[in-house]
């Protein structure tokens, strides 16, 4: 008789730590609001190690450890000296090259025109006295008072006059075709970098 009283104490116990362990452990609370849902455990620490882009001295710190943060707060700043120098120094790189670009664009000036004109015209003298210097030493050469050495230097200074004229005939040409597309698309390339360059480091 007392065995099956201890048994059934026993099986009373038992059933009652397990509604119980299952009212606390598995049935929803009834504290609990709706759409949430409770758990138990442990929470483990982790440290966040937070770094700049860019290395730079830190100018301020605006947060204190343990203070609660927002997505997007901004928690501290950097030292921008150095930064600022290499924003200014890309910057006068967009204006050299956009001079650069704007220069192949309007093409040459009048007074590189002229230059060219002015050497090219001088060229064309100077070919046309040596043809005419050529021709007296032929004559000259045939009567016997021009050696055939003379005639040899005279026709070598003929062409090169010749080459000479056309060489400043070729220099204008271009001046006055002005730069070729490649290079306009090249300087504007450049250009459109740097000033990407610029936009990066203003970021």
């Amino acid at each position: 008789m007392k065995k099956v009283v201890a048994i059934v104490i026993v099986l009373l116990l038992a059933g009652t730590a397990a509604a119980y362990g299952y009212r606390h452990w598995f049935a929803p609370e009834r504290d609990t609001p709706a759409g949430r849902l409770r758990v138990y455990g442990n929470i483990e620490q982790r440290d966040a190690a937070l770094a700049f882009p860019q290395p730079e001295r830190i100018a301020t710190v605006l947060v204190e450890e343990g203070d609660q943060v927002e997505a997007g707060q901004l928690l501290a700043t950097q030292r921008t000296e150095q930064l600022g120098i290499r924003i200014a120094t890309a910057e006068a790189r967009v204006r050299a090259q956009q001079a650069l670009v704007d220069e192949l664009g309007h093409g040459a000036r009048p007074e590189e025109i002229a230059r060219a004109r002015a050497l090219h015209a001088a060229a064309e003298v100077r070919a046309t006295n040596a043809e005419r210097v050529l021709e007296r030493v032929r004559a000259t050469a045939e009567s016997g008072a021009s050696s055939a050495q003379e005639l040899d230097d005279t026709e070598a200074a003929v062409e090169v006059a010749r080459a000479d004229a056309e060489a400043t005939r070729q220099a204008l040409q271009l001046v006055l075709a002005g730069a070729r597309e490649e290079e306009r698309r090249r300087a504007a390339a450049e250009l459109d970098a740097l000033q990407a360059q610029v936009a990066l480091l203003r970021q």
